[in-house]
């Protein structure tokens, strides 16, 4: 039997392969108990999954999260925001400059994407402004 206490350190490329295989199982578990139609092993595959990674991260010997992979988060976090906000305005435009021709219901679903980009830029400005806040920007 293998205790907890008696696990040595962790390489990075032992970390990243017990990694995919905790992201493989929670999205297959997740998948199952949706599927299945309970909230319960989804929720509790989530956390345990959350709890073995962290777990995982701080028996590693390797240095995992630096300031490159902090900028390198930063940008892509950026650009999916503005992918995301350019791709779902211009389709809740489409949707609603054509939904009445269409189908009246487009219209609502292009205003529901609207609001969603309107929304998401709201909460970025909100962050922008604590963030600058907090750390004197």
């Amino acid at each position: 039997m293998v205790f907890f206490t008696s696990v040595s350190k962790l390489d990075g490329r032992t970390y990243k392969i017990l990694l995919a295989m905790v992201i493989t199982a929670i999205g297959a578990l997740t998948a199952i108990g949706i599927s299945i139609g309970t909230i319960y092993l989804p929720v509790i595959t989530l956390i345990t999954g959350a709890l073995f990674v962290q777990y995982m991260r701080r028996r590693t010997n390797e240095v995992i999260y630096d300031e490159r992979t902090t900028i390198i988060n930063h940008k892509a976090s950026a650009a999916a925001i503005a992918g995301y906000t350019l791709g779902v305005t211009a389709i809740g435009y489409l949707l609603v400059t054509m939904g009445s021709t269409i189908d009246p219901a487009y219209k609502t679903m292009g205003y529901t994407l609207l609001y969603t980009g309107c929304g998401l830029l709201l909460l970025r400005a909100m962050f922008y402004y604590y963030y600058g806040w907090k750390h004197g920007g």
